[in-house]
């Protein structure tokens, strides 16, 4: 008796499940424009964005955060597809004085963290250029808008972050060497800094990973 054929006996592969990014950032403006085009970019990672402005945070972050953890302890256990599911805080430092204590908070409750030193357009450099001045953030501001002239330090224009989506993996890797350049100084997450970097690699392993298994199983 003849075997079954090849096609009936291979297994079909399993598709990964799309892991989903829930962001908690206090950027209504600039943040808010880069993670829609990193959700534009990345259609197979599942992302979603709390912006919550700039009033009462780091401390409403990491409240947020925390509540979030919680309820997604809950669905890990009810659902096998939230297993990987993750939850973001997303800080500068700024000039707040309370981020130490909100992002141990958000690292206590099982969340990671995207730190920027000492602020978020830090990380919008390093997609053009290497940088190591250990500037204030208005002088950071003031840098990029020197880079970018669709973006306005003072909020009037937002940065055209769909441009900067091919150059990630070239930030990330300055974003590497630059909180290198830190640890040798003695002072991780000093000024410059960025672990941005650790959230758009999450993000596009698991979007590289879903779009691989969707061409395996066409073929």
């Amino acid at each position: 008796m003849r075997g079954k054929s090849s096609s009936l006996r291979r297994k079909r592969p399993i598709r990964s499940v799309k892991r989903k990014f829930i962001l908690f950032s206090e950027g209504a403006n600039t943040e808010k424009v880069y993670f829609n085009a990193i959700r534009n970019y990345f259609p197979d990672a599942l992302i979603e964005v709390d912006f919550i402005g700039p009033a009462g945070v780091p401390k409403t972050i990491a409240k947020k955060v925390k509540e979030r953890m919680a309820q997604l302890k809950k669905e890990r256990k009810a659902n096998s597809f939230a297993q990987n599911d993750t939850v973001w805080a997303v800080f500068d430092r700024d000039e707040h004085d309370d981020v130490a204590q909100s992002i141990e908070q958000c690292k206590s409750a099982g969340a990671d963290i995207a730190y920027s030193n000492p602020c978020f357009e830090i990380w919008l450099i390093l997609h053009h250029q290497h940088f190591d001045k250990a500037d204030d953030r208005h002088q950071v501001q003031k840098h990029f808008a020197t880079i970018d002239p669709s973006y306005d330090p003072n909020g009037a224009k937002t940065p055209n972050c769909e441009a900067l989506m091919d150059n990630i993996e070239n930030a990330e890797k300055r974003a590497i060497k630059q909180g290198e350049c830190r640890e040798n100084e003695g002072s991780p997450m000093g000024r410059p800094s960025t672990t941005v970097y650790k959230l758009t690699q999450a993000i596009r392993e698991a979007a590289e990973m879903v779009a691989a298994d969707k061409r395996q199983t066409a073929t």
